[in-house]
C-alpha cells in the first residue's frame, strides 16, 4: 500500500516539475516595460553620438535631391519611411547615407 503511494507521488511531483521547466511563468510585465525602456535610453545614446548636423545637411541635400527623384519614378516610399520613424531618421538623411555608403 505505501509502495504504490510513493511511486504516485514521485510520478505526480515529476510531471509537476516537467510541467514547470518545459512551460515557465511568464516574466512581470513591469519587468518586461523596463527592458524596453532601457533600449530605447540605449537607442537614444548611441544616436546623440552620431553626428546630427552633417546627416541634416546631407539628408536637405543629396537627400531630398534623391527622394524627389524615386518619387518621380513612381516609387512608393511609404513603408521605408513608417520605419525610419522608430529608428528616428528621415527619409532624406537615409538616403543620403545610402549614396554616400556606395
Amino acid at each position: 500500500m505505501i509502495v504504490p503511494l510513493l511511486l504516485g507521488t514521485v510520478v505526480g511531483l515529476g510531471a509537476v516539475a516537467s510541467w514547470r521547466l518545459l512551460f515557465p511563468s511568464p516574466a512581470p510585465l513591469q519587468a518586461a516595460i523596463d527592458r524596453l525602456h532601457q533600449r530605447t535610453r540605449l537607442a537614444q545614446i548611441a544616436s546623440a553620438d552620431q553626428g546630427d548636423d552633417l546627416s541634416d545637411l546631407l539628408g536637405r541635400t543629396i537627400g531630398a535631391t534623391l527622394e524627389r527623384f524615386l518619387r518621380s519614378l513612381g516609387l512608393r516610399l511609404d513603408r521605408v519611411e513608417a520605419d525610419l520613424r522608430l529608428t528616428g531618421r528621415t527619409l532624406e538623411q537615409h538616403l543620403a547615407q545610402k549614396v554616400l555608403l556606395a
